[in-house]
C-alpha cells in the first residue's frame, strides 16, 4: 500500500473509533483515536508501516494507562449528587417519637423518612441528619449539633 493510502486508512480508523466512543462514552475507544491520528501523521511523512503500527499501539496504550482513571474520576465527580449526599447535614422535625432502640419518623424537605438516634427524641424535636444506613437516617437533636 502507498503511504497516502495508509494515511487515509488511519484517518478512517480514527473516525470509526471516535464514533464508537461517542456512542458508548466509555473512555476506551478515544485512545485509539489518538493513536490512529499519530499513525496517520507518520504515514503522510512516509515512515514505514511497522513504525506506524508501533506508534499506534504505543500512543494508544500510554494514553490509556495514564489518563483513563483520571478522566473517569473527573467525569464521575461532575455527576449530580443523589442519595445520601443530598440528605446529609439537612435538618428536619421528628414526626413520630424516636426511642434509643426503636426507629421513629422525621420530615426532611417535605419527605418522610425512617430515623434512628442514640437518644430519645419526642415528636416536634428539630434534628440534623448525621448519617444514613439503608433507608434509615441517623439523626441528632439540633441543640447538640
Amino acid at each position: 500500500m502507498s503511504f497516502g493510502t495508509m494515511g487515509i486508512f488511519w484517518l478512517v480508523l480514527a473516525a470509526v473509533m471516535l464514533v464508537i466512543e461517542l456512542v458508548t462514552v466509555s473512555l476506551v475507544s478515544i485512545w485509539f483515536v489518538a493513536g490512529a491520528l499519530v499513525a496517520a501523521l507518520l504515514a503522510f511523512l512516509h515512515l514505514g508501516l511497522w513504525i506506524q503500527i508501533a506508534a499506534f499501539i504505543l500512543v494508544s496504550v500510554v494514553l490509556f494507562c495514564f489518563f483513563k482513571d483520571r478522566l473517569q474520576a473527573y467525569f464521575r465527580y461532575r455527576h449530580d449528587r443523589s442519595g445520601a449526599s443530598l440528605i446529609l447535614g439537612k435538618t428536619g422535625k421528628v414526626t413520630s417519637p424516636i426511642q434509643e432502640h426503636q426507629d421513629g419518623r422525621i420530615l426532611v424537605d417535605g419527605q418522610d423518612w425512617k430515623a434512628s438516634s442514640t437518644q430519645n427524641l419526642p415528636t416536634g424535636t428539630a434534628v440534623k441528619v448525621i448519617g444514613m444506613h439503608g433507608v434509615t437516617l441517623d439523626v441528632e437533636p439540633m441543640d447538640k449539633a
